[in-house]
């Protein structure tokens, strides 16, 4: 959690929220090294046998049909893919929002 703070990607709350997202650690083991890392659960269901995506509001589908997006790409000569670090900490949280986001640390 300290790495959060230190890249940016979690404030402290000034406040308590009402809302949290459930995580644990999950350890990797690959060959000689073990890699650490954080998973956040917001469907976890919580006391009240309700989960935080539950509560909050679906938006719409912003993800292009995987089958659209196979046959786009034979149209060109050459595709590019990467491999995204980080994703879900790499989106910008509207400030009204931020109490949907609390995680105990």
């Amino acid at each position: 959690m300290s790495t959060y703070l230190e890249l940016g990607h979690m404030v402290p709350a000034p406040e308590p929220g009402k809302s949290f997202i459930s995580h644990h650690a999950v350890l990797k083991a690959d060959g000689d090294v073990s890699k650490l890392r954080d998973v956040f659960d917001a469907s976890s269901v919580s006391s009240i046998g309700r989960s935080l995506n539950d509560v909050l509001c679906t938006g719409s589908k912003l993800q292009v049909d995987l089958c659209e997006i196979l046959l786009r790409c034979r149209m060109h000569q050459y595709i590019l893919t990467a491999d995204i670090v980080k994703m879900y900490r790499q989106i910008l949280i509207q400030s009204e929002d931020c109490m949907f986001q609390h995680i105990l640390a």
